[in-house]
């Protein structure tokens, strides 16, 4: 069912767009002019995690349709009484549920989420971040730091990529096109998925398709464990409680997902006592993260300020704006809109 189904005004709803930093204003405010009759209003901010004024606000009690960064929309969205339809610019949000919980609301409009933008970067980001591990990048890296010349130090694995195998603990979107790009190194692919796949719907490059009730087979068999899972019920806290104490191979976790799939005591357990070897970690529970993270100065964890998506990408924006024009037309058209995300799911 389109959003817009009820709505008594479909021919120009008020739109709030609320691009997340200067770099996306001026492209933002260009595309949503060209929108036949569409009725904007653009919120100028310097990134996701500002405050604005009441004054700068304005009424948001007439806003219709919001279109922009899922972390501003949290803060504001108790006040928008009569939206209707929301287009995130994000992948995730569970920040938007959370709150919505806490204020003790239901959700009053759809919201969409963004499925376009964030494969390519952060998979680009997932192999990165293997080869570094898998070839004592950062070992090497200190090692020059010291000005130390060694070959022979154990962490500088020099094993071809090619058969490595990788547990990818989700397979939206993201994890699939990870699949995809770690196939082409040759590894074996590990994928898990919250329901069965039917035959003609599994990817050629996924070796293995496993459940969650699975993950600790998958995680037994795993030289690298990747995390591209949302923030719901059934994923907090899964590899939290000595879950990675299965692992067999002493894995690298990398985690691109949600922060609380575990928590930063499981992951520093994990490492002192040799259940895992490294962990890069790209989102955490506070973010930015507070400088008395003892994550920050552990040894073999690799902190990273939630940059997987890399929104400077150039067609970041090009794609997100011609996803929300997409769903635009077929808001004020009465048809089925892309990429709707259930409340009770999460994604």
């Amino acid at each position: 069912m389109s959003a817009s189904q009820n709505s008594d005004t479909v021919t120009s709803p008020l739109i709030l767009a609320v691009p997340p930093g200067e770099s996306y204003y001026s492209y933002v405010s260009q595309q949503l002019e060209k929108i036949p009759g569409a009725n904007v209003r653009l919120l100028r901010i310097k990134s996701m995690y500002d405050d604005p004024s009441d004054e700068e606000l304005g009424d948001l009690s007439q806003v219709e349709v919001y279109f922009g960064s899922v972390m501003f929309f949290s803060k504001i969205v108790h006040r928008c009484v009569n939206l209707r339809w929301a287009q995130s610019m994000a992948a995730g949000s569970d920040a938007l549920w959370k709150v919505l919980k806490n204020k003790q609301l239901k959700p009053w409009f759809t919201f969409t989420r963004n499925a376009v933008s964030f494969p390519q970067p952060v998979a680009e980001y997932v192999i990165g971040q293997i080869i570094a591990v898998r070839r004592g990048f950062y070992v090497l890296r200190d090692q020059q730091i010291q000005a130390v010349w060694n070959k022979t130090d154990t962490l500088i694995c020099n094993q071809p990529l090619v058969g490595t195998v990788v547990s990818i603990l989700g397979l939206g979107a993201i994890g699939t096109e990870v699949a995809r790009l770690c196939k082409v190194f040759g590894m074996e692919v590990w994928g898990v998925t919250r329901t069965l796949v039917p035959q003609d719907k599994k990817k050629t490059f996924v070796d293995h398709y496993r459940l969650m009730k699975d993950i600790d087979e998958v995680l037994e068999n795993a030289d690298f464990i990747v995390g591209v899972l949302p923030s719901t019920d059934e994923t907090r806290g899964i590899l939290s409680d000595r879950r990675f104490s299965v692992c067999r191979k002493k894995p690298a976790f990398v985690n691109v997902g949600r922060s609380d799939v575990t928590d930063e005591d499981s992951i520093l357990e994990a490492l002192r006592k040799g259940w895992i070897s490294w962990a890069v970690l790209d989102v955490f529970d506070e973010e930015p993260l507070p400088a008395s993270s003892p994550l920050w100065h552990e040894p073999h964890i690799v902190v990273t300020p939630h940059m997987s998506p890399a929104i400077t990408y150039r067609d970041h924006p090009v794609k997100m704006c011609d996803l929300f024009k997409d769903n635009y037309k077929r808001y004020i058209n009465h048809e089925p809109l892309l990429h709707v995300v259930d409340p009770q799911k999460g994604y």
